[in-house]
């Protein structure tokens, strides 16, 4: 049939049947539009979401792994310089292994000292097997003359399983050639590494060497050949992972798309590898599409209905219908088609009502999972500050124990611990005044003892300013700023001086120090930086506290927010906040 009996058909045909027609295909082609899109944008909203958790969680897990590695060697060179050692006593020496040292670190398995790359003590009765692994004692034989730690592995041991170890020489050993051994327990330390929310994780995690071997994972993409006691790839082809990437889709040797992403930030070059199928990323849409298929073909027959309906009676409701329609594209959906009639028309007239309600849940929907998305966006801009400081502190710690300061090391790590056990609580419900004032004079404590005489803390608080509430987390990073950027510099003894006061419906915090300053350029260009960070910009480059700190206020308090800085080279910082006073706190009209 051509164009030219098209058009004469259309000329002939009634009414009645053009409309059927017309809206039928109309209503349908509607249908199945929207049900392609609601599936396409949950299939990529969903793929979105689990990629960027791979990506949060391999970092996080190779923070983990970093960190873990770096207190063991810290670990074993401090207690190579334990007096036990120096005395000789091995009984005392195996009890203390047992009794106290094997508890402190987290995921190792045993600890041994060894003489001539033989097993002198050690904390599993199969000690004397080491003398016969014939890859350790290559390794041993292999090491360089040093005071730090290395590391050997992964290899099998009949002692420890599948480990890796980490040797440093004790000193002062009587004249004879020792070493501190200690085996990580990689079974204990993988499970560590997966996330805590296994209803998150979609996937499998790959544990990696430098040289593109896998050291520790699980079905289906390593297994572990008995026989010669080391873990294999298997469905990946190991040149996937020779390239230079951090996140890849490529397709695996059973034909199915993976995504993999992966980090290596850590001391040993690992790779942490995320590996996620994408037929099993989609497996929770499988319902929804059957349902969908059934949606569709209902759909069918209610588009057949309401053409039928539309066709036969195209009078006054239709109209009334019509610009009802045009109402709510123009965006008013609290319309209700008023029709008190109980035929086709008045069908129609209430699922048009039914529609607009749908709409109006939808939307309402749409806003409550955007306000979970600003919690989402709350949680992670919170948990920017935890490394940071951790590393500042960990290092303070580091100092004191290289120069033995015991009763100092006593005093930083109780201060340390009441840091940690204020952060760890993850919840961005805001906290009082008071508990951030603990949680920064705890923090002074461990910045005094890392840079004595640079500067004494003043404070000055309102009494009736204690109890306002604030995000967790936001005085410390102020304080950090003032300490690093103004007060160490000056090479001399500073003040940093906090203190709060009431002003009508706002109460106001100062952080004020008499250090170097900035010059008028470096000012302009951190208030550039508190700028981009308001409208969402990644934190990148230096301040990243100050403007963690001015990007969650911005987002919890809006408008009613607003921080000032002041500053003059050679005289000192001056940063002032103004925040909205509780409404418990507003005084009496």
């Amino acid at each position: 049939m051509n164009l030219h009996a098209l058009t004469r058909l259309h000329k002939k045909m009634r009414l009645a049947p053009k409309v059927f027609l017309v809206t039928f295909v109309l209503l349908e082609t509607l249908v199945l539009l929207l049900g392609y899109s609601y599936q396409t944008h949950s299939a990529r909203t969903l793929l979105t979401t689990q990629k960027e958790y791979a990506k949060q969680m391999v970092h996080q897990s190779d923070e983990y792994l970093r960190l873990n590695l770096q207190y063991i060697s810290s670990f074993m060179t401090s207690i190579v310089h334990d007096s036990r050692f120096t005395a000789g006593d091995d009984t005392e020496i195996r009890r203390w292994f047992n009794d106290n040292l094997i508890y402190f670190i987290p995921n190792v398995t045993n600890i041994h000292v060894l003489e001539h790359n033989a097993s002198l003590l050690s904390t599993s009765p199969y000690n004397w097997t080491l003398a016969d692994n014939a890859y350790l004692q290559e390794r041993l034989h292999e090491l360089t003359p040093s005071r730090r730690v290395q590391w050997i592995g992964p290899y099998a041991s009949l002692v420890s399983g599948q480990t890796v170890s980490a040797a440093l020489p004790i000193p002062d050993a009587g004249g004879e050639e020792k070493l501190l051994l200690i085996d990580l327990d990689l079974g204990e330390l993988y499970e560590r590494l997966l996330p805590d929310d296994a209803s998150m994780a979609r996937g499998e995690l790959l544990l990696m060497d430098n040289a593109f071997t896998p050291i520790y994972g699980r079905k289906p993409y390593v297994h572990y050949d008995v026989f010669d006691k080391r873990f294999e790839l298997q469905s990946i082809s190991p040149d996937v992972f020779t390239q230079l990437w951090n996140d890849q889709e490529t397709v695996n040797g059973d034909g199915r798309d993976i995504f993999l992403t992966r980090s290596h930030g850590n001391p040993l070059g690992w790779q942490l590898v995320w590996v996620m199928d994408r037929t099993e990323l989609l497996r929770p849409l499988e319902q929804s599409t059957r349902f969908a298929v059934i949606l569709a073909s209902a759909s069918v027959l209610l588009s057949l209905l309401i053409a039928y309906l539309i066709s036969a009676f195209i009078s006054r409701p239709i109209r009334l219908i019509a610009s009802s329609v045009q109402r709510v594209g123009s965006g008013d959906f609290d319309i209700a088609v008023e029709l008190n009639r109980q035929d086709e028309l008045g069908q129609l007239a209430r699922y048009f009502n039914l529609m607009t309600r749908r709409i109006r849940e939808l939307i309402g929907e749409l806003k409550r999972t955007e306000a979970r998305k600003q919690q989402s966006a709350f949680r992670a801009l919170q948990a920017q500050i935890n490394p940071h400081f951790l590393y500042n502190t960990l290092n303070t710690i580091s100092m004191a124990a290289r120069e033995g300061e015991t009763r100092k090391i006593d005093e930083l790590i109780a201060s340390l611990t009441n840091q940690l056990q204020y952060s760890l609580d993850a919840s961005p419900q805001p906290v009082a005044l008071r508990e951030e004032l603990l949680h920064l004079e705890n923090y002074a404590v461990l910045m005094m003892n890392r840079y004595p005489d640079s500067f004494t803390l003043d404070l000055d608080i309102d009494p009736l300013t204690l109890s306002c509430t604030v995000p967790k987390f936001i005085l410390q990073p102020l304080a950090e700023n003032a300490i690093f950027h103004g007060l160490v510099p000056k090479k001399t003894s500073g003040t940093l001086f906090i203190c709060t006061y009431v002003e009508e419906t706002r109460w106001r915090l100062i952080v004020e120090d008499d250090g170097v300053g900035m010059t008028p350029a470096k000012l302009e260009e951190l208030r550039r930086s508190l700028a981009e960070a308001e409208q969402g910009s990644p934190l990148t480059g230096g301040h990243i506290g100050l403007r963690n700190v001015h990007q969650r206020l911005s987002m919890r308090f809006g408008e009613q927010y607003a921080m000032e800085i002041e500053s003059r080279e050679g005289e000192g910082t001056r940063l002032a906040l103004t925040l909205p006073l509780p409404h418990d706190h507003l005084p009496a009209p």
